[in-house]
């Protein structure tokens, strides 16, 4: 299971969990809402399992696989397909901010 799995099983785990509450008084507000609560599960979800691992990774790169993490999730919310090309990405800097 890669690193992106991971995070993937958690995104899924923590969107059953949370549901969106759909209600506002203005217009298209749950269009905004959804939308921002959705990245806020996605930050939530890499939180959570650099957390796992935060004793084998370097402390002071750890920002660039939190930021590549949400930027993967992002990009595969409007392009799924691009999951084999983010994992060799993510799965190389992780291999790289591992420490011995």
């Amino acid at each position: 299971m890669t690193f992106l799995d991971e995070v993937l099983a958690e995104l899924r785990q923590l969107m059953q969990n949370d549901r969106i509450n759909r209600y506002g008084d203005r217009p298209h507000y749950d269009v905004d809402y959804i939308r921002n609560h959705i990245f806020y599960l996605y930050r939530k979800a890499v939180k959570h399992v650099i957390s796992k691992y935060s004793d084998k990774l370097d402390r002071r790169r750890v920002y660039e696989l939190n930021w590549m993490c949400v930027k993967a999730l992002q990009s595969m919310l409007n392009y799924p397909q691009s999951k084999q090309f983010w994992d060799e990405k993510i799965e190389q800097l992780v291999s790289d901010i591992t420490v011995q």
